[in-house]
């Protein structure tokens, strides 16, 4: 029994296989059921059947290699054909552990180039073992036009939002009406979100109309007494020049309070006088 094989081909299984584990509560309750998926993306029992094929392959490719020296001779190849396997670990957590759809996209273009190289590594090595990696480096470029239309079809992913807080005046939260943002949180029910937000929410909104009524109540008194102080001092304007007529202050004789004398015609006759010359 060739254990030398068996170890080159168990490495990327296992790893694959943790990945796997690691991801796969995120797979079923996230990725399937909440994000959009663009038409070209596959169901994911697909990805779970294709990927033990890929480690397979690449597995037995790194063996070729390794069969050409041994480690000390292969130091380059094989050195970056560990980097490569690490980046695809480090892809699966972050797209589904993590569920930082950018970085992932980012962090997949890293590995589709370490993949192209290290394919281009063994190519020179072993023609077969370089042929064995096409396979893995066009589904690695598959998966990253995957990353990229689920990122693109999902910019707000949901669970990522951070947890609503009512404000203190409108009554409303940072997920939007009072209620969690980006769907309900995980393991509880629409039915006790409700019974925890929207009586919340109510209450707040209730407190913020209370203010807003007393607000506008003292606004109306204040117009009130404004508009009461500007009559009484238009009313006591329109009577003192009611007591004037035209210019050089004449005024119109008026009654002796008291006594029904009026004034004398010389007074008159002089007054008119004064206006002669004004």
């Amino acid at each position: 029994m060739n254990w030398t094989l068996i170890k080159f081909l168990a490495v990327p299984l296992a790893l694959g296989q943790v990945a796997g584990l690691l991801t796969a509560p995120d797979i079923l309750k996230w990725y399937v059921p909440k994000l959009k998926k663009p038409w070209y993306v596959p169901p994911a029992p697909i990805f779970g059947a294709v990927w033990p094929v890929m480690y397979g392959l690449m597995g037995y490719a790194s063996y070729l290699v390794f069969q050409h020296g041994g480690l000390h001779a292969q130091m380059l190849p094989l050195r970056w054909y560990a980097i490569q396997l690490g980046l695809n670990v480090a892809w699966q957590l972050l797209f589904f552990k993590v569920r930082k759809l950018g970085l992932a996209q980012a962090e997949n273009l890293a590995l589709l180039g370490s993949i192209a190289y290290t394919t281009k590594l063994f190519g020179q090595v072993d023609p077969l073992a370089g042929k064995l990696m096409l396979p893995y480096l066009a589904w690695a470029a598959f998966a990253n036009v995957i990353n990229f239309g689920v990122w693109r079809s999902n910019p707000q992913v949901p669970g990522d939002a951070p947890e609503p807080t009512l404000d203190d005046e409108s009554g409303t939260s940072s997920g939007g009406g009072g209620y969690p943002a980006g769907g309900f949180p995980a393991g509880v029910t629409p039915q006790a979100c409700l019974q925890t937000y929207l009586p919340t929410n109510m209450q707040a909104r209730q407190r913020s109309r209370a203010q807003q009524g007393q607000r506008s109540g003292a606004a109306q008194s204040a117009q009130l007494m404004l508009k009461g102080r500007v009559s009484g001092v238009a009313s006591m304007l329109a009577g003192r020049r009611s007591r004037f007529v035209g210019g050089a202050g004449m005024r119109i004789p008026q009654p002796v309070r008291g006594n029904a004398v009026h004034r004398a015609p010389t007074a008159v006759a002089a007054s008119g006088a004064r206006m002669a010359f004004v």
